[in-house]
């Protein structure tokens, strides 16, 4: 008799199964849920996704990629005044085209995995920038859509969770903060071992004071807030610091 957890497995939005593929994930589920102005706009490339076109890497030397959260899309930000696209603007226009894997609430393990989907499909980059959010991140299951919805839990009004539609409730920020350390150190060592620069960091101070104390390799603690011009000088400091 097959189990009944089959069941339960098998009973996901239909919306939902490119998570369970081995192809880039699209930007939204559903319909664009943010308002476009005359200034911003969320025009999408053949994937679903905040850049130019995804295609075969011809030049694997010159394959630069950006990743993120909503931050790095970004939301209610102009396309061109995103760090991740203003680095690549002042020192790859000419190189490589605009790739930024990014998604509204990601946490670190969507954003890892996404990295490795890019690269299963398309190609390693030579050179990856990631900027993480906070630590505090992950994702439930909306039974009302039948699909995944991310969640922030422990935020610091009064430790009240964000989105309780969504399950499960109440994980401990010890978990949180061990599966995050888990997926980064994964992605750590994949660029290790397969030649690729890895640059980054996370525009959460609390993380990022976290994260300093670890062993990571490929990591720069950012001072400063999540403001795009921040990031933007923090990414090219060390882009120059590396040179």
């Amino acid at each position: 008799m097959e189990p009944q957890y089959f069941n339960e497995i098998e009973d996901i939005s239909p919306s939902f199964y490119p998570w369970f593929s081995n192809k880039v994930e699209k930007l939204f589920d559903y319909q664009n849920p943010w308002e476009e102005t005359e200034d911003i706009n969320y025009k999408l490339n053949n994937v679903g996704l905040r850049c130019d076109d995804l295609s075969p890497v011809s030049d694997p030397e010159n394959n630069i990629v950006f990743a993120g959260c909503e931050v790095t899309i970004p939301i209610d930000v102009k396309y061109e005044n995103g760090w991740a696209y203003r680095i690549h603007n002042e020192f790859y226009k000419d190189k490589s085209k605009f790739v930024n894997l990014s998604y509204p609430g990601a946490d670190s393990n969507r954003i890892a995995y996404n990295i490795l989907k890019y690269i299963n499909s398309y190609g390693k980059p030579s050179k990856l920038f990631v900027l993480m959010p906070e630590m505090i991140r992950a994702y439930g299951w909306w039974p009302e859509a039948k699909g995944f919805k991310p969640k922030m839990y422990r935020k610091e009004d009064g430790g009240v969770e964000h989105n309780l539609m969504a399950y499960p409730h109440d994980v401990s920020p010890k978990l949180l903060a061990l599966k995050y350390v888990q997926s980064i150190f994964m992605l750590e060592q994949y660029c290790k071992v397969s030649g690729i620069d890895l640059y980054w960091t996370s525009w959460d101070p609390k993380t990022n004071n976290f994260l300093k104390k670890q062993n990571f390799n490929n990591f720069f603690y950012m001072l400063g807030n999540m403001d795009q011009e921040n990031i933007f000088n923090s990414f090219k400091k060390e882009i120059e610091k590396n040179a």
